[in-house]
């Protein structure tokens, strides 16, 4: 009985270094996975962000009033203020605050693929968001939303 129990802790013993080796050995193979793996979950979760966006553009587009055909037009109508255009440097820290807050509020997706772009892509983008003051409600993020796709795939 005693020679059985020496045997086990014997065999015990070569089992538990082979899987020391083996893992000690395998880290380096786990780890190029791991890296591999996130690599792809990061893509990924990149094409995931940019089709929200693209959903949240078509359903801002959906949401645009159809332009009126010229022969229903009255002469009392108002027109439209021409758009001013706003450059980037032009843009306050202010004017970006309420820009961001809004765009994450209301297009979460856009808000993502927009938080990746450079300073200089995102005060473009403000400035196109600003450029339509004149318009209200959501429709307003109609310009802004188009150029961060346009910039995001660049």
């Amino acid at each position: 009985m005693q020679q059985m129990y020496l045997s086990l802790i014997k065999n015990t013993s070569h089992l538990f270094k082979a899987a020391l080796v083996l893992l000690v050995f395998s880290y380096p193979v786990i780890s190029t996975a791991d890296d591999y793996l996130d690599s792809i979950e990061a893509e990924a979760d990149k094409t995931t962000v940019l089709q929200q966006a693209q959903k949240e553009h078509e359903k801002l587009k959906r949401l645009a009033p159809a332009a009126p055909a010229k022969s229903t037009q009255t002469k009392t109508a108002k027109a439209k203020p021409a758009a001013k255009k706003v450059s980037a440097g032009d843009v306050s820290d202010k004017t970006i605050k309420q820009f961001e807050t809004g765009l994450y509020k209301e297009f979460p997706g856009n808000y993502a693929v927009y938080s990746s772009l450079s300073q200089t892509d995102k005060k473009e983008v403000v400035a196109a968001y600003q450029s339509v003051g004149y318009v209200k409600g959501l429709i307003r993020y109609g310009p802004s939303l188009t150029l961060i796709l346009q910039l995001a795939s660049k």
